[in-house]
């Protein structure tokens, strides 16, 4: 998966998890110290956390770092599964091609529900 897909996908786990957690984008900024703004970006996939914004995120999301990055692994297993099922004769396979990030959202969301029927 190239850079901008893995950006998606972990803003796509961290979406999934604040949601899960019943925080709105300016709660989940705020533990994190970091603005909303910031937040918003991140869930596009139109950034990359820097590690300390990493660390503010899994404190703010209450799991710990391995936690949030196992997430992240699940996440990403879970949008590459679901993307094996839409080869290139559904979608050109390009990320901004809608059937692939329909595929994405849905393999990631997938994973992530069974990762936090597993947690706190």
């Amino acid at each position: 998966m190239n850079p901008t897909g893995m950006q998606r996908v972990f803003g796509k786990v961290v979406e999934g998890l604040r949601s899960f957690r019943g925080l709105t984008q300016a709660a989940l900024a705020e533990s994190a110290g970091v603005s909303t703004a910031a937040i918003s970006r991140l869930e596009k996939g139109e950034s990359n956390p820097t590690l300390t914004t990493l660390l503010g995120l899994a404190k703010g999301l209450d799991l710990t770092p391995a936690e949030l990055l196992e997430a992240y692994q699940v996440g990403l297993e879970g949008a590459e599964k679901s993307l094996a099922m839409h080869g290139p004769e559904k979608g050109s396979g390009d990320f901004f091609d809608f059937t692939w990030i329909t595929a994405a959202a849905a393999g990631v969301l997938g994973g992530l529900a069974v990762f936090m029927s597993t947690r706190k």
